[in-house]
């Protein structure tokens, strides 16, 4: 039976979010991505390659611009 060595979080702390590996067995959360005061928020899920060497995950930056669009759906 295959049992993973790390499970991967991604903990929201305003303005940011960042990937953390939380070991299956002990020890404490090791914290992989540091996006600093950057408003940046992994969404969804994060997963793990097949081989488990890599993490995939939707990776959003928060500094786009509001845009208002108005009468999209009338005639």
């Amino acid at each position: 039976m295959f049992r993973p060595k790390w499970l991967a979080l991604w903990l929201a702390g305003a303005p940011t979010t960042n990937l953390d590996l939380l070991p299956s067995g002990a020890g404490p959360l090791r914290q992989v991505t540091d996006f600093g005061k950057t408003a940046t928020e992994i969404t969804r899920r994060v997963s793990w390659s097949p081989d488990s060497q890599y993490i995939y995950a939707s990776v959003w930056h928060m500094d786009g611009d509001v845009v208002l669009l108005l009468n999209l759906l009338q005639d």
